[in-house]
């Protein structure tokens, strides 16, 4: 996930929260999960592609570019390893190089099938060429290296040698051996030689010496390759052809047996008169030791091939660079690289991922909070303001769409209930008191009506009281005159009394209620 991705992420949560409102609490709810999932899943999707990348890298690194390198680098010390072995063998012909030399193949072989099994992984063309070509000269290879080794420390190996062990030394064996049976002769026939005997017998001496100095001085120049070999040599058999003409020349001194071993002589120079030349040839040319030619001449030229297919040319200074070793090494080292880069960048992406989702899951958190949490808590005010009556209160959020708009709407319809109850119970309020007003008037009045009767009442008791005491002081009067009379009269003066108390107790009692309902 790169910067520019990670921005327009963040523009896509600014433009949710600008559509934020409009949606309902669970579309809200369900929004900011849905983009803390989107964020979990971009964060473990792109760890998921760059650990893929990784592990691609780590793969190609563990399986194909460090073995690919170790292989090349085995193949190089093997194919050196060899070389030393075989040159051990060629010095030495001890036969632990020849085992040493079996080792050194059978592990290039490992490495060879290593290497084709590695090919299989390889995404360069060239190298997979490279490596097809090598393996056709790492037989050509072996195959020279088997002829050096049949070669070395065999008769075949100094071609000049073998002339000169196979044909040279048994031809001046044949002619020292007819030249001295000739001064054998000589010396036998003749045991006191003077004049031409003496002089003829030098002759015979003087071959005889020549071609065993020659004979050394062939072998000094074999073994060494010196010149001055070859030149005392030429010297040498120089002569020994001027005393052999002499000697040729002197046949009329020679006897029969003498004649006869003396044309064997002449025939045995003349076959050896062509060697020296044969064999000086032979070691003066590259030639001269067929093991170190073979070696350098089919092993050694295979031997740069096939370093250089590792290595790369050799320089001036003779270091090597390029090739499939310096090549799979370059590719390890970029391998690395990269494994380094993109772990490095993960690091950085996963920093910023967690930053960002930190940031939005705040914001989600904050907006979520402020359209949600913020209305609820208005909303829960408001309620509470309405419950303790305060029904001027405003209700929050009444233009929102989504549940807490439903919740204000449901708190609007309850306060303007409570503002019609309220009403209602300010009529009935207003209805009690003119109903008690009422009642308290018609008492009053009734009180009135009573008091205006009652005083009546008493009025009439009153006059009927004071009747009855005329009645009664006119009783008494008569009284005297009949006794009969006079009890009758006191009877009815003592119940005319106690109707006078009885009314007075019951006017006490009304005046009492009237005043109670006065009071009231």
């Amino acid at each position: 996930m790169e910067i520019a991705q990670i921005e327009n992420l963040m523009g896509n949560i600014i433009v949710l929260k600008s559509y934020m409102p409009a949606l309902k609490i669970t579309h809200r709810l369900a929004a900011g999960f849905a983009l803390i999932v989107v964020l979990v899943a971009s964060a473990v999707a792109f760890t998921l592609y760059e650990l893929n990348e990784i592990g691609e890298l780590a793969h190609d690194i563990e399986d194909v570019r460090a073995p690919s390198a170790d292989a090349s680098a085995g193949l190089t010390n093997d194919i050196n390893a060899s070389l030393a072995a075989l040159r051990g063998w060629m010095l030495t012909g001890n036969e632990q190089f020849k085992k040493d030399r079996a080792v050194e193949w059978k592990e290039i072989g490992e490495s060879s099938e290593r290497m084709d099994e590695l090919t299989k992984e390889w995404t360069n063309p060239k190298s997979i060429e490279e490596w097809a070509r090598f393996k056709t000269v790492l037989k050509e290879f072996k195959a020279a290296q088997a002829k050096v080794e049949a070669i070395a420390n065999s008769p075949d190996e100094q071609p000049a040698a073998k002339i000169l062990i196979e044909e040279a030394e048994p031809a001046v064996g044949d002619m020292v051996k007819k030249i001295t049976d000739m001064i054998d002769l000589e010396l036998a026939k003749n045991s006191q030689t003077s004049g031409d005997r003496v002089k003829f017998l030098g002759m015979m001496a003087d071959v005889r010496g020549t071609l065993g100095l020659g004979l050394a001085n062939i072998r000094a120049y074999i073994l060494t390759g010196d010149a001055k070999y070859a030149k005392t040599f030429e010297k040498l058999w120089a002569k020994n052809g001027r005393r052999f003409s002499d000697l040729k020349s002197a046949s009329n001194l020679m006897s029969a047996a003498q004649k006869t071993a003396f044309e064997e002589f002449a025939e045995k120079r003349k076959v050896f008169a062509s060697l020296p030349g044969k064999m000086f040839a032979i070691r003066g040319s590259a030639q001269w030791n067929m093991a170190n030619y073979l070696l350098l001449t089919e092993a050694a030229p295979r031997a740069g091939k096939l370093l250089t297919t590792l290595l790369g040319p050799k320089q001036e200074d003779g270091t090597r660079s390029g090739g499939l070793k310096h090549h799979q090494a370059k590719l390890l080292n970029e391998d690395a690289e990269l494994v380094v880069k993109d772990v490095n960048l993960l690091t950085v992406i996963l920093w910023a991922l967690l930053a960002v989702s930190m940031v939005a899951g705040s914001a989600i958190a904050f907006f979520t909070a402020r359209s949600i949490a913020v209305p609820v808590v208005g909303m829960t005010a408001a309620m509470r303001r309405l419950a303790d009556g305060d029904l001027d209160t405003e209700i929050p959020a009444q233009n929102r769409k989504d549940e807490i708009g439903e919740m204000a709407g449901a708190v609007l319809v309850f306060k303007e209930n409570a503002i019609r109850n309220k009403g209602l119970e300010a009529d009935q309020e207003n209805q009690k008191k003119l109903a008690e007003q009422e009642q308290r008037e018609m008492m009053h009045k009734l009180a009135d009506d009573f008091d205006s009767s009652v005083g009546g009442i008493i009025e009439s008791v009153s006059a009927a009281a004071t009747e009855l005491n005329v009645t009664a002081q006119s009783m008494a009067g008569i009284s005297e005159e009949t006794s009969t009379q006079a009890g009758a009269v006191a009877a009815a003066s003592e119940q005319a009394s106690a109707n006078v108390q009885t009314v007075a107790s019951a006017t006490e009692e009304m005046t009492h209620s009237i005043q109670e309902i006065n009071t009231q």
